[in-house]
C-alpha cells in the first residue's frame, strides 16, 4: 500500500501547476501499479469539484 500525500494529488490533477510535470509519470505508475493506494478521499473530491467549476 502506498500513501500518496494530498499535495501530490493536487499537483497531478492540476495541469496548470509547475509541479504537474514532475509528478505526472510517477503518479501514473502508482495508480496503474498493483500495490494499492491509500489516499484522503476529501482531497480528491475537492480537486474534482474545482475542475468541474471551470
Amino acid at each position: 500500500m502506498i500513501m500518496v500525500d494530498s499535495n501530490m494529488w493536487i499537483y497531478y490533477f492540476d495541469e496548470s501547476l509547475e509541479e504537474h510535470k514532475y509528478v505526472k509519470e510517477p503518479m501514473r505508475e502508482i495508480i496503474m501499479g498493483k500495490e494499492g493506494i491509500l489516499a484522503n478521499t476529501i482531497v480528491i473530491q475537492e480537486r474534482s469539484e474545482r475542475n468541474n467549476d471551470t
